[in-house]
Protein backbone atom coordinates (compact mmCIF):
# COMPACT_ATOMS: atom_id res chain seq x y z
CA UNK A 1 0.00 0.00 0.00
CA UNK A 2 1.43 3.61 -1.10
CA UNK A 3 2.40 6.02 1.99
CA UNK A 4 1.89 8.81 0.24
CA UNK A 5 -0.40 10.58 -2.49
CA UNK A 6 2.68 11.00 -4.06
CA UNK A 7 4.05 7.03 -4.68
CA UNK A 8 0.33 6.36 -5.21
CA UNK A 9 0.47 8.44 -8.51
CA UNK A 10 2.97 6.73 -9.64
CA UNK A 11 1.46 2.79 -8.71
CA UNK A 12 -1.57 4.21 -10.39
CA UNK A 13 0.64 5.21 -13.18
CA UNK A 14 1.95 1.75 -13.63
CA UNK A 15 -1.45 -0.11 -13.50
CA UNK A 16 -2.73 1.91 -15.63
CA UNK A 17 -0.29 0.96 -18.01
CA UNK A 18 0.08 -2.83 -17.19
CA UNK A 19 -3.72 -2.88 -18.18
CA UNK A 20 -2.43 -1.08 -21.72
CA UNK A 21 -5.29 1.49 -21.32
CA UNK A 22 -4.42 4.73 -22.79
CA UNK A 23 -7.03 6.90 -21.74
CA UNK A 24 -6.49 6.27 -18.22
CA UNK A 25 -2.52 6.09 -18.52
CA UNK A 26 -2.23 9.78 -20.35
CA UNK A 27 -4.72 11.26 -17.46
CA UNK A 28 -1.59 11.22 -14.52
CA UNK A 29 0.71 13.33 -16.55
CA UNK A 30 0.89 17.24 -16.68
CA UNK A 31 0.56 18.90 -19.91
CA UNK A 32 4.17 20.29 -19.68
CA UNK A 33 5.44 16.21 -18.75
CA UNK A 34 9.07 14.83 -19.64
CA UNK A 35 9.23 11.08 -20.53
CA UNK A 36 12.21 8.67 -21.24
CA UNK A 37 10.87 7.12 -24.30
CA UNK A 38 12.93 3.61 -23.43
CA UNK A 39 11.39 1.88 -26.94
CA UNK A 40 12.48 4.91 -29.44
CA UNK A 41 15.42 6.04 -27.03
CA UNK A 42 14.57 9.56 -26.83
CA UNK A 43 12.68 12.08 -25.06
CA UNK A 44 9.47 13.38 -24.85
CA UNK A 45 8.33 16.41 -24.06
CA UNK A 46 4.82 17.45 -23.61
CA UNK A 47 1.73 15.65 -23.16
CA UNK A 48 0.64 15.64 -26.85
CA UNK A 49 3.59 14.30 -27.79
CA UNK A 50 3.35 11.22 -25.34
CA UNK A 51 -0.20 10.41 -26.59
CA UNK A 52 1.24 10.69 -29.97
CA UNK A 53 3.80 8.20 -29.53
CA UNK A 54 2.60 6.34 -26.41
CA UNK A 55 -0.53 5.25 -28.16
CA UNK A 56 0.21 3.22 -30.65
CA UNK A 57 3.59 1.64 -28.49
CA UNK A 58 0.32 0.75 -25.96
CA UNK A 59 -1.52 -0.66 -28.97
CA UNK A 60 1.88 -3.25 -30.23
CA UNK A 61 1.70 -4.43 -26.77
CA UNK A 62 0.06 -7.70 -26.09
CA UNK A 63 1.10 -7.66 -22.22
CA UNK A 64 3.07 -5.57 -19.51
CA UNK A 65 3.94 -6.36 -15.76
CA UNK A 66 5.38 -4.20 -13.79
CA UNK A 67 6.30 -4.59 -10.21
CA UNK A 68 7.47 -1.18 -8.32
CA UNK A 69 8.92 -1.71 -4.53
CA UNK A 70 11.96 0.33 -2.69
CA UNK A 71 9.78 3.90 -2.64
CA UNK A 72 11.49 6.98 -1.51
CA UNK A 73 9.10 10.49 -1.79
CA UNK A 74 11.14 13.67 -0.55
CA UNK A 75 8.92 16.64 -1.31
CA UNK A 76 9.65 20.35 -1.25
CA UNK A 77 6.54 22.58 -1.61
CA UNK A 78 4.43 21.45 -4.48
CA UNK A 79 6.70 19.26 -6.51
CA UNK A 80 8.27 15.36 -4.87
CA UNK A 81 10.41 13.65 -5.90
CA UNK A 82 9.51 9.91 -6.23
CA UNK A 83 12.32 7.46 -6.38
CA UNK A 84 11.47 3.47 -6.67
CA UNK A 85 13.00 1.02 -8.78
CA UNK A 86 10.74 -1.18 -11.36
CA UNK A 87 10.89 -4.67 -12.38
CA UNK A 88 8.84 -5.06 -15.57
CA UNK A 89 8.02 -7.91 -17.97
CA UNK A 90 5.95 -7.31 -21.68
CA UNK A 91 5.26 -8.09 -25.03
CA UNK A 92 6.18 -5.46 -27.85
CA UNK A 93 5.50 -6.53 -31.41
CA UNK A 94 5.65 -10.34 -30.40
CA UNK A 95 9.17 -9.92 -28.43
CA UNK A 96 9.11 -10.79 -24.58
CA UNK A 97 11.26 -8.44 -22.95
CA UNK A 98 12.43 -8.06 -19.20
CA UNK A 99 14.10 -5.00 -17.59
CA UNK A 100 14.94 -4.00 -13.94
CA UNK A 101 15.09 0.14 -13.69
CA UNK A 102 15.39 2.48 -11.50
CA UNK A 103 12.98 5.04 -11.53
CA UNK A 104 12.44 8.64 -10.72
CA UNK A 105 9.26 10.32 -11.27
CA UNK A 106 8.81 13.96 -10.32
CA UNK A 107 5.25 14.99 -9.08
CA UNK A 108 3.69 18.40 -9.12
CA UNK A 109 0.11 19.49 -6.95
CA UNK A 110 -2.37 21.17 -9.70
CA UNK A 111 -5.74 22.03 -9.22
CA UNK A 112 -5.57 20.09 -5.45
CA UNK A 113 -4.35 16.83 -7.17
CA UNK A 114 -0.82 15.53 -8.03
CA UNK A 115 0.45 15.22 -11.63
CA UNK A 116 3.01 13.25 -12.93
CA UNK A 117 5.66 16.13 -14.82
CA UNK A 118 8.86 13.24 -15.20
CA UNK A 119 9.15 10.27 -15.78
CA UNK A 120 12.86 8.49 -16.10
CA UNK A 121 13.51 5.29 -15.65
CA UNK A 122 16.50 3.42 -18.10
CA UNK A 123 16.89 -0.16 -17.63
CA UNK A 124 20.09 -1.93 -16.10
CA UNK A 125 22.05 -3.03 -19.04
CA UNK A 126 21.35 -6.84 -19.68
CA UNK A 127 24.39 -8.69 -18.01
Amino acid sequence: MATSPQEQIVVDMFAALDHLQPEPFFEFFSDDVTIVDEIGKKWLRGKAEAVATWTPILAAMQSCKSTLYGFHVDGAGDISIVTCMLDQTYVYEGQSISLTAPTTCLTRKDNGGWKIILVHSIPFAEN
